[in-house]
């Protein structure tokens, strides 16, 4: 029987592959392809902040695996990943971004003694309709001479980091995916979060010694029953949140049409489905619920 491997896109996953004490290895690449760090100033030491962030809520559910991490001694990141749609992302990511920062200074500490503060999102939904860029990195910058706001030492303090799966799904539909991962390093995680049974990730694991481990790490989860019970709560916690979402759309659809109406049952499935896209549903788990087929399904607006 084949196994079937977790979804990296679970927060639970996530943090698992990407913030576990034992792959640090697999973080520090990962961050290495999205911070594009010059020459000399490579990431060197990975020390995680928040190693053992897996206890529930009040409420039972679990609470967000985001990671917190600190590289080469100095620049303090969070990431996190982000699979339903949150309307209000960025004002959230540049609040947080500002605890990082703040949370940095002991009591009696000076501003100088301030690291940069890093956060990087991955969000399985279109957070910046505005841009048109897979990978958005924005710091402070002066509006006319687009010079960096940066301290004494001529270093920014502040980056933030937006990586659009929904958009790299565009990027990538109906190319070469191989040639497509071999153009950035990043890509390569990419095609891993969306899809880790991919053909390419397992040729790539073949030469790439951190892809194979982390595919590795990924297989090890999804083979073990009581890591299968949280990432089924976080899966189940997602839905929840789309059942919802299912049942409002369900009755606002039904307002002025005849009960059995073929016509506006296929409306109002589409309306979900589009719904859902929005929420960064797979394919799959729309088919599900709606019962369209796969190619009704992805010819529908992403917008």
């Amino acid at each position: 029987m084949t196994l079937e491997l977790f979804d990296p896109r679970n927060d639970f996953v996530f943090k698992n592959i990407f913030g576990n004490e034992k792959y640090l290895d697999i973080l520090k690449d990962f961050l290495e392809a999205i911070l594009e760090l010059p020459k000399g100033k490579e990431i060197v030491s990975v020390e995680l902040k928040n190693p053992n962030n897996d206890k529930q809520s009040k409420e039972g559910k679990y609470s967000i695996f985001d990671i917190k991490v600190r590289i080469n001694g100095n620049a303090y990141i969070n990431v996190e990943i982000q699979n339903v749609r949150d309307e209000n992302i960025v004002e959230r990511v540049i609040y947080y971004n500002g605890i990082l920062s703040s949370g940095q200074l002991l009591e009696g500490e000076g501003y100088g003694m301030l690291s940069k503060s890093i956060t990087i999102v991955v969000a399985d939904f279109l957070a910046l309709p505005n841009s048109k860029k897979i990978h958005s990195v924005y710091t402070p910058m002066e509006k006319d001479e687009l010079t960096e706001l940066t301290n004494s030492s001529g270093e920014g303090l502040i980056e933030i980091h937006f990586i659009e799966l929904s958009k790299f799904r565009k990027y990538i539909k109906g190319k070469n995916t191989m040639e497509i991962v071999r153009e950035n390093n990043l890509y390569k995680w990419l095609v891993f979060i969306l899809d880790p049974s991919n053909e390419v990730i397992e040729m790539i694991s073949k030469s790439d010694k951190v892809v194979n481990r982390a595919t590795k790490a990924l297989r090890e989860l999804s083979s073990d029953d009581e890591a299968r019970m949280k990432y089924m709560d976080r899966e189940k916690a997602r839905l929840d949140k789309i059942s919802a979402l299912f049942s409002a759309e369900k009755k606002g659809e039904r307002k002025g049409e005849k009960k059995g109406e073929k016509k506006g049952e296929m409306r109002e499935k589409i309306k979900i489905a589009k719904a859902m896209i929005k929420e960064g549903f797979s394919v799959e788990n729309i088919m599900k619920l709606t019962e369209l087929k796969r190619e009704e399904i992805e010819e529908l607006p992403k917008k």
